[in-house]
């Protein structure tokens, strides 16, 4: 399994950008290996689309990588659909092809797919959930509803930010921590993220965080990250071969960075949490 979080950030009570965040271990619990160096977040580049995973790895990441490769080239009929549509056009291609997966026990299906939807003149981020029972028929498919103050109305509904995987009420029990320090913000969800990381709290979470983000315009980018003085992207730490790249760069607490030095940024607040396990 892992831990996936996707949520909105707000500007002036609107929205701004919609972030997904993920760890990057690849477990499996059968033989007891895992792998600290597994891509899960994934996003196309000529439509608003980004998608998370938790469950079993090879169907998922395998298919997800392939359905962005079919909406970037317009092999699928999607070009020029609303968000619905293509939600729907994601769904039909994988269930087909998780379909064809037989004869082998999966750890089941779950996927979030976000977007920002365009067809009206009010920015829009939209969220589904995407399920399979692990070794049944039977899916569920659901548009999620953020809401701002990120109250919790049902314990799989907790408003503001989605989780997906083994370490997703870990993490919801850290950022109610975090929260108390750094409100209701994306700081406080990033942050908790981190702290199930680094306190082991889920067996099946590990390795550095990994973050795309889609904003209000534009397509999704990665966001790199820079943790125990390393720089990581997608999973991947750089070691010598990290440089600063056209994309976002966050520490640990999610203060922006620049990208060559790796200073905060003097125009960016900066934020600096308790150090916890």
């Amino acid at each position: 399994m892992t831990t996936t979080i996707a949520w909105t950030s707000y500007q002036n009570g609107k929205p701004s950008a919609l972030s997904f965040a993920s760890d990057s271990r690849l477990s499996w619990p059968q033989n007891g290996v895992s792998w600290d160096f597994g891509r899960k977040l994934f996003w196309c580049k000529n439509s608003p689309d980004i998608f998370g995973f938790a469950g079993d790895v090879v169907s998922q990441s395998t298919v997800i990588s392939q359905i962005c490769e079919i909406f970037d080239y317009s092999i699928a009929a999607h070009t020029g659909l609303d968000g619905v549509e293509r939600h729907k056009v994601f769904v039909r291609l994988l269930k087909s092809a998780v379909g064809e997966l037989k004869g082998l026990k999966i750890e089941g299906i779950n996927v979030l797919h976000g977007m920002r939807d365009d067809g009206n003149s009010q920015t829009r981020f939209r969220l589904w959930r995407t399920q399979k029972c692990a070794n049944t028929k039977d899916w569920a498919d659901n548009e999620l509803t953020f809401k701002i103050d990120g109250l919790e109305n049902k314990p799989d509904d907790p408003g503001q930010f989605f989780g997906a995987g083994s370490g997703a009420i870990k993490h919801r029990t850290r950022w109610k921590i975090r929260s108390q320090e750094a409100g209701e913000t994306s700081r406080s969800i990033f942050r908790a993220l981190v702290d199930v990381i680094d306190g082991e709290d889920d067996p099946m979470t590990g390795g550095v965080p990994q973050i795309v983000t889609l904003k209000t315009t534009g397509k999704a980018k990665p966001v790199g990250v820079y943790i125990d003085n390393e720089r990581a992207v997608c999973g991947l730490r750089l070691g010598a071969d990290g440089q600063g790249g056209d994309i976002e760069w966050r520490d640990e607490d999610f203060n922006y960075l620049s990208p060559a030095k790796l200073a905060h940024k003097s125009n960016a607040p900066a934020h600096h949490f308790k150090k916890k396990k």
